[in-house]
């Protein structure tokens, strides 16, 4: 499992083959080197500790069972309180159609109606009218698909401009959804694609997310811009991008302090974000800070190793991060940070370790995880994480 995240080099090839969808742009002889050893970005902060006493005394409720063991899926908050738990990959390492509705409340999470078209790695958004659209992936090869879940099934909408799996999709604040970045056999498109409430797809002209948005790392922030940074072709990149907040126009951000694939990345409250490891020269540990003027990065503190590939969410007074890949591979243990960047310790863990789970935020305080890749199989329990009081 942690060779097919890690992309060893393999052939390009545009069969369906399920345990190896993305395209390898590791060069030859390269292996997984970029991801070993101690890595950089001890940062300045070290030893220091943030105050953020909600998330140093978070924990995780009793399991919620899933009705199928997934990881590469996505979870979405839908306007009831629901999440909207789509697609994924199966424990014979297949991509699969089944949808369910995990219901936080109750504990409880129940059949939905399946999608045309099974897929893993794709980017799913709500939409302004409480719609959900589905985009991209990988299923019977690269897809270009989208389809649309009105709370009774889904239906088709017109594809991307481009397959793409490892596709990366936000709201915008005016309803629309919009998803870019992701690689099939022949490229790693640069455009963005926007889907609106009426069901119509565009590609802004003009609009780039820059070369090499594969493996990046994404996020919305508080002003409505999105915010764009790393990704990986040949070696990891070191440039960001922000994307304004109506998807008309592209700037480049600041450069980035570390080239880096597989970061987590989490918006802030004040504009600014928080950018937590990731795989540059070697496996990262620091804890980057980028101010709500978007004029660089300070770095704050670290984490307790080095981490790439897990979950980070804003709640409360900071950041949790939680789970993914470190030195001795999947990862269950939790980690935090206060508004300014500084570690906070958290002894909530996830059930498992594991990587490739969904992490979606409820409200202010709560997130929920599901499923997520484990060494021989799928996690099929989802656990609702909720700050202390």
């Amino acid at each position: 499992m942690l060779r097919r995240l890690l992309l060893p080099a393999l052939v390009l090839s545009t069969s369906a083959c399920p345990r190896d969808p993305v395209i390898s742009l590791d060069p030859p002889g390269s292996g997984e080197g970029e991801g070993e050893g101690e890595g950089e970005g001890e940062g300045e902060g070290e030893g220091e500790q943030g105050v953020c006493a909600a998330i140093k005394g978070a924990t995780f409720g009793p399991a919620i069972a899933l009705v199928v063991a997934r990881s590469r899926h996505t979870a979405t908050l839908l306007d009831d309180g629901r999440v909207l738990v789509v697609g994924g990959e199966d424990d014979s390492f297949l991509p699969i159609n089944a949808v369910e509705i995990i219901d936080p409340a109750s504990g409880t999470s129940v059949v939905g109606p399946s999608l045309n078209d099974a897929r893993y790695e794709h980017a799913a958004v709500k939409l302004g009218d409480g719609s959900v659209v589905v985009a991209g992936g990988f299923g019977n090869g690269h897809l270009a698909t989208i389809e649309r879940f009105d709370g009774t099934g889904w239906t088709r909408l017109d594809p991307l401009d481009a397959p793409r799996s490892g596709v990366t999709g936000l709201a915008l604040n005016d309803g629309r959804a919009i998803f870019f970045g992701g690689d099939n056999t022949e490229s790693i498109p640069t455009s963005v694609v926007t889907v609106a409430t009426d069901g119509t797809v565009a590609v802004p002209a003009g609009v780039s997310v820059g070369a090499n948005r594969r493996l990046h790392s994404a996020v919305k922030l508080s002003d409505g811009r999105i915010f764009v940074a790393g990704g990986f072709f040949t070696s990891a990149i070191d440039t960001t991008r922000f994307i304004a907040a109506d998807a008309g126009s592209a700037i480049d951000g600041p450069t980035l302090p570390g080239p880096r694939r597989q970061a987590m990345l989490a918006a802030l409250p004040d504009g600014g974000a928080l950018l937590m490891g990731g795989i540059g020269g070697g496996l990262l540990r620091d804890i980057q800070r980028m101010p709500s003027t978007g004029a660089g990065f300070t770095s704050a503190g670290t984490l307790s190793g080095g981490r790439h590939s897990g979950k980070a969410l804003a709640l409360g007074c900071g950041v949790v991060a939680c789970g993914g890949l470190g030195d001795d591979g999947a990862l269950s243990t939790c980690e935090g940070a206060d508004a300014n960047g500084l570690p906070v310790s958290m002894a909530a863990a996830l059930p498992v370790a594991t990587f490739s789970f969904s992490f979606t935020t409820l409200d202010d305080s709560r997130a929920l995880m599901a499923g997520g890749s484990l060494p021989d199989g799928h996690f099929d329990e989802a656990r609702v994480l909720t700050l202390a009081p």
